[in-house]
């Protein structure tokens, strides 16, 4: 591994991907160091069920401004297919109206948010949402689809600051792969974990189990929670260190079922504990997202206890024939996966902008980058690609002469 190089890459998921083609574009040296022993951060490809699975990163959002989206657009899966709702507490379908009634509530839902942001206040997501002793439930599993976190964890900013096209594809591949082939050729170190990044000296050193780095810039791609492992010395301003700490990352684990063949009957749907989608590129499997505080709460006891959990759910829905034709299951756990700790970052509630805090550079010899520091494609692959590409140019752009 070399020594001394002008820019130091930690990371290796999209961010630090992108970051790394950028930098070996404009011919300086670099290196990019990776605690894992794996590449792709959030992005996950499994292949144990027999087909490419995506157990994190799932979908190129907003499709038509994202980056990543650069293939024949032949190849990639829409999704625009509406979800039937499952009333999980009453253990029954929604009727038509009832389903209108849901569609209904969800929008108030999202008009409140958006009315507090627009008036400057920032108060919890929770404070703001009307209340419905139908429908909350169902509103609490979409926001920490689409967060992370509950509603009582997440800045009513934060939620109004993404933008959806509502473009969303899937990959034949997996979304994993689709970023890992990207770094190809890239000068990546894995199970190389950075445990210390000090910066009082002329070059930045980087502590290493395999030795000291020592870089003129360097680009921190690393996860908010992974960062909290990392001795800074100095240590951070406190603007960088208190928007880290008000960016955690939340929870959205994904269960993978494999069936020996699928009911026409199973269509997707939406509970208040999770949603459900089948079949998708014609392969025998059943994809379902874990509401945010319970694949928290499930997390400790294991894969097994996620995968019963969905099952049982399933059982609930489709009815009792499901259970044995399941054949195999995988499930996530991004809050036990170490060098990552958690699911997508979540703005606290609060005011100001950690977002931006984050992507300030220190000293102009740290540079930050993944979803967690882009503007409006936050918890997304695409905001982490952007936002490589963003601090590798700035990075460049502050190397000293010669």
């Amino acid at each position: 591994m070399p020594s001394t190089v002008d820019v130091a890459i930690v990371g290796a998921g999209a961010a630090g991907i992108a970051a790394a083609r950028a930098v070996r574009a404009a011919g300086v040296s670099y290196v990019v160091v990776e605690a894992a022993a794996r590449l792709g951060g959030r992005a996950l490809t499994d292949h144990s069920l027999g087909f490419p699975l995506d157990m994190g990163c799932t979908w190129l959002h907003s499709a038509d401004r994202n980056p990543l989206a650069d293939g024949d657009p032949a190849q990639y899966q829409r999704d625009g297919e509406s979800s039937r709702l499952f009333l999980d507490d009453q253990a029954r379908w929604a009727n038509a109206a009832e389903q209108s009634q849901h569609a209904a509530y969800i929008a108030a839902c999202e008009a409140a948010i958006e009315s507090a942001a627009a008036r400057g206040e920032d108060p919890p997501v929770a404070d703001v949402i009307p209340d419905d002793p139908a429908y909350r439930r169902h509103f609490d599993w979409w926001c920490g689809a689409y967060t992370s976190v509950p509603p009582a964890e997440l800045s009513a900013q934060d939620w109004c600051r993404y933008l959806d096209t509502y473009q969303n594809w899937t990959v034949p591949d997996g979304f994993g792969q689709h970023i890992i082939r990207r770094a190809i050729g890239l000068n990546i170190r894995r199970e190389t974990p950075v445990l210390a990044i000090d910066r009082r000296g002329p070059r930045v050193r980087l502590t290493t189990p395999a030795g000291v780095i020592e870089a003129a810039r360097v680009i921190i791609t690393a996860g908010t929670e992974a960062l909290k492992y990392i001795r800074f010395l100095p240590a951070l301003p406190q603007k960088t260190e208190g928007a880290i700490h008000r960016l955690p990352l939340g929870r959205a684990n994904k269960v993978v079922m494999r069936f020996d063949r699928l009911d026409p009957d199973w269509i997707p749907a939406r509970s208040g504990v999770l949603s459900i989608r089948f079949g998708r590129f014609g392969r025998p499997i059943a994809e379902s997202f874990v509401e945010a505080a319970i694949a928290r709460a499930l997390e400790p006891e294991g894969e097994s206890a996620q995968i019963a959990f969905v099952l049982d759910q399933l059982v609930a829905m489709y009815g009792s024939a499901t259970r044995p034709r399941m054949a195999v299951a995988r499930a996530s756990l991004w809050g036990q996966t170490p060098w990552i700790w958690g699911a997508y970052s979540a703005m606290t509630p609060g005011g100001g902008d950690p977002r931006a805090d984050l992507a300030e550079p220190v000293d102009q010899r740290l540079f930050f980058a993944g979803e967690a520091v882009h503007p409006i494609f936050c918890t997304a692959a695409h905001g982490a690609w952007e936002s490589g590409q963003r601090a590798a140019r700035a990075a460049i752009a502050a190397l000293p002469p010669g």
